[in-house]
This record gives structure tokens, sequence and C-alpha cells, in this order.
């Protein structure tokens, strides 16, 4: 794994070369071992001492030898979010390559038509701003508008490409009606019939993979540990909702109501390998109020026990 240095609007990433790698051509040591993307490779060539070995300048057909550091001065950033707001973020976790935070129910990922305000990406844009930081917005994966929990913001192109798929994620939810055991469900999600963005299971749909554990039975109602596979829009409402479990609260795949006023769905905890310093991360992001009164409701009031029976080496961080 490289080592790094973050300079302002710059990051440096340094590749030490092994011995096995002795003789390789650059782009098959950047490209099979350190991972690095064709296009970043290409927009290096146009950075001034974009890679270098010992501060000379390096073509992508030159061979690199054993000990010697391979840097990497990824370009600046040609487009930048606008910020809004004060930059308040619930940060879990950030250094050089990453920021990850716990995103409030209410607060869109993206601004949409008429709804501009109130984004995560305005928000992130005016923290990093405050923090003397500009740069364009990488979320790894989304969470809906009200699904509340931990979400992964890459800082430079390198980090976003590989995290991409590679982030487990772990959610609470709570279900309408007694679920007992677990299961998963393996069936395609489609666009429904009619609609822009709610999804049904169907034929011609992607494949959309949802693991869950009933955790807690109280009141009709189920606290559910989930882990997907996938990360189709919608894929944990619309799943549920088709074995007729919708989600407490959920308006558009299920009655609504239900003692809370969004989805009951929470993004809880994460895992993976950072993609630069190769430190095995896991966080983890408390249930919001809303979702821990309706527990209340259900007979359930620490629900952590489950929980962490649930999600495996839960907040361990190394």
């Amino acid at each position: 794994m490289p080592d790094c240095q973050n300079q302002p609007s710059r990051t440096v990433l340094r590749f030490p070369v092994p011995a096995e790698c002795d003789g390789m051509r650059l782009k098959t040591f950047l490209r099979g071992r350190c991972g690095v993307s064709y296009r970043l490779m290409v927009r290096l060539k146009h950075v001034p001492l974009g890679m270098t070995i010992a501060g000379r300048l390096i073509r992508t057909i030159d061979p690199v030898r054993a000990g010697q550091v391979v840097e990497l001065r990824l370009p600046p950033d040609t487009k930048t979010a606008q910020p809004m707001g004060n930059g308040d973020l619930r940060v879990l976790f950030e250094d050089a390559h990453l920021l990850i935070v716990d995103k409030p129910a209410g607060m869109a990922v993206h601004p949409s038509a008429g709804r501009e305000d109130n984004t995560l990406l305005g928000a992130a844009a005016s923290y990093r701003r405050g923090h003397g930081e500009d740069g364009a917005f990488r979320p790894v994966g989304r969470l809906d508008r009200d699904t509340s929990g931990i979400m992964v913001l890459a800082k430079h192109t390198h980090a976003a490409h590989l995290l991409n798929g590679h982030i487990e994620k772990w959610y609470l939810a709570i279900c309408l009606g007694g679920l007992k055991g677990q299961d998963t469900i393996d069936l395609p999600l489609r666009i429904k019939d009619g609609h822009s963005i709610q999804r049904e299971v169907g034929e011609g749909g992607q494949r959309a993979v949802t693991h869950w554990k009933s955790l807690f039975i109280g009141r009709d109602k189920t606290l559910l540990g989930v882990r997907i596979e996938t990360g189709r829009t919608h894929q944990i409402r619309a799943h549920m909702a088709h074995i007729g479990h919708p989600l407490a609260g959920d308006t558009m795949y299920g009655p609504g109501g239900d003692g809370i006023e969004r989805h009951a769905l929470h993004c809880g905890a994460v895992g993976f390998i950072h993609p630069v310093t190769g430190q095995h991360i896991r966080l983890t992001a408390p249930l919001p109020d809303d979702m821990c009164r309706l527990l209340d409701q259900m007979g359930m009031h620490h629900p952590e026990k489950e929980w962490r029976n649930f999600v495996p080496n839960l907040c361990q961080k190394e």
C-alpha cells in the first residue's frame, strides 16, 4: 500500500516497488499492482511531475526497479461543489483520502429539481471549505433522502475507484408484521410501470440480493438486521414490501404512519479496507432517536446486543 502526503489541493501517493515487481513497466505496475485506473494515468501524463521516481519523470513504458518509490501527484479537481449551510456534519472518520459521515434522515445526497437545499453535497462542501479544502463530491454509494446512517465520501478519484463495490454495509430496519428467522431475497428489481423512481420485483430488472435476520418482534413489528450484496435504488424497501413486510413509515411501499414519520431504515455499520493505507476499517453510527422511540413502543429498549451479534467485528478499527 502506498504512503501519502496531502498538500494544498494536491495529494501525493507513494508506491514502493517490491522485489516481485522488479522490471515491470510502470503502467503494468500501477494498473495491476496498485489499482490505479487507466483514466487517472492518462490525466497524470499532463500534470507537471505527475509520475516520478526520486524526483525524475518516468513514462508509463519505463521499467520500475525493486526498492524504488513511484510518486503520483494527483491533479487538482477541475470542479468543486458549491458550499451550502454551515458544514455541520457528524463526522465518523476523516483523513487525506476519505470523509465518512452519519447522514441524518431528511437530507438528500444530491440536489434535485426544486429541492436544492439541505443536501449532503452542500454540507460536505461547506465542511471541507471550512477546513481549507476544495474538491469534487464523490459518494461511494448513496442513501435515500429519508434513510439515515453512514455515507463514505472519497476525496479523490483514486480512493473512489478502489472503494467502488468494496464496502460492506449493515442496516437496521423496522418492518411491519412478525417476521421470524432469517433469509435471503435474491430477486431482480426494475422501475415500476408508470413511475419514475419506484421499484418492483420483475423480469428484466437488475439483480438485487438482500440478506435479513429477525432481531426482535414486538407489537406486530420486527427489528431486522439487513446486509446487502448489491446497491440498487430502494432495494431493501422494495424487497421487504414484496415479501409482505414493508418498512414502518414507508409511504411509497407501504401504508405509512406506524409511529414514525419516515421509513425506518438506518445504515448502522460499514466495513472496508482503506484504499490507500490498507487499514481495516469498521465504523458504526448510533440508531437515531425516531427509530429508538419506535423500538421503545415495541418493547425493545436496548438493541445493542442483537446488533453486535449480527454485525461481525462491530466497532473494530485496526
